[in-house]
């Protein structure tokens, strides 16, 4: 007997939404893993690690809009025979960024349904294709984060969009040209990688001097991140960030940031992120929509059963000079 649909549709849901999968931590990605675990959902559903929270989810709308603060009120000394300056300051702008979305699928043929029936089976063939779908939208949305391909508009805006140097193109519907403010910090130097270097790196995105205002992680190539801390004095070697090392990912601490490496990081930079002005945000109904199995009967292929998993929203950034990027980072001699 082969597998009955709705049969796949109860394992998938009842695994989807109370169950613990065994192997379900696989965001290989530590920016990624960095971004979605601050922005977890419900901490009793079993795919917690991979909704953005309720907070960070939105309802719909044609853009994505996020207020920001870009400019002082009107002050200066005060005493007898100062007028106070009525002109209105316009301090708040926003930034807008439109949808972009991910999927990831798969199907099970002819051959896959008849090697696998009874209740066991039916169960185990749900977890394998509901995890390998998941882990396959992760990855993509991995690779999304870095880069994406010039005029797909149907991706979510990368980091290239974010340090984009052509002060014409908007980024956020907001160009350089028209708000100075709203610049890309790229640092394109070339020079070795060292304390000294990081230092000045951390100096760049110049929002303030609390540890708040300035990146607080630092994704580079593996060999990058093994060449600073060959610079370091022994004991500076050990100070790393516990719950990245928990979740799989070696790093060292850099002032109040840590330093990991992440396979989608081109060869010689450097990224500084401040999370607090990052945030991924996610259309409430396409947050990772749960897997439906569909059969493919109208294509002319009725023992071919098709899964899917969606998510739309966007990464967003409120604060272009928070972040920083490096290029052409050189290994240490």
């Amino acid at each position: 007997m082969t597998l009955a649909i709705n049969q796949l549709e109860a394992a998938t849901n009842d695994l989807y939404l109370n169950t613990e999968p065994v192997d379900i931590k696989f965001v290989e990605n530590v920016l990624t893993y960095f971004l979605v675990k601050q922005a977890i959902g419900n901490p009793d559903m079993a795919f917690d690690e991979y909704f953005v929270k309720p907070s960070e989810t939105l309802d719909g709308g044609k853009m994505i809009k996020v207020p920001l603060e870009y400019d002082d009120s009107n002050r200066g000394s005060y005493g007898e025979d100062i007028v106070i300056p009525r002109d209105k300051v316009d301090i708040i702008n926003a930034a807008k960024f439109g949808w972009g979305g991910i999927y990831a699928s798969n199907a099970l043929g002819l051959q896959d349904q008849i090697e696998n029936s009874g209740v066991n089976a039916i169960v185990k063939l749900a977890d394998k294709y509901i995890q390998n779908v998941l882990k396959s939208g992760y990855k993509e949305m991995s690779e999304a984060i870095f880069s994406r391909t010039s005029g797909d508009n149907d991706a979510i805006k990368a980091l290239s969009d974010l340090f984009s140097t052509v002060t014409a193109t908007a980024y956020g519907n907001i160009a350089e040209d028209d708000m100075a403010l709203w610049k890309a910090n790229v640092n394109t130097d070339g020079s070795e990688i060292s304390f000294s270097f990081m230092q000045k790196l951390h100096r760049t995105p110049a929002i303030g001097q609390s540890s708040k205002k300035r990146p607080n992680l630092y994704v580079t190539t593996e060999t990058l991140k093994d060449s600073y801390e060959m610079t370091l004095q022994t004991q500076q070697r050990f100070g790393q960030d516990q719950k990245l090392v928990d979740a799989g990912f070696e790093n060292v601490r850099f002032r109040g940031a840590v330093i990991c490496a992440d396979d989608e990081v081109s060869s010689g930079y450097i990224y500084g992120v401040n999370s607090l002005f990052m945030k991924l945000k996610a259309h409430a109904d396409f947050n990772w929509t749960t897997p439906e199995w569909i059969a493919m009967k109208e294509s002319g292929q009725p023992d071919k059963i098709y899964i899917n998993s969606r998510w739309i929203g966007q990464l967003v950034c409120t604060n272009r000079k928070a972040q920083v990027l490096a290029t052409g980072v050189q290994e240490a001699s």
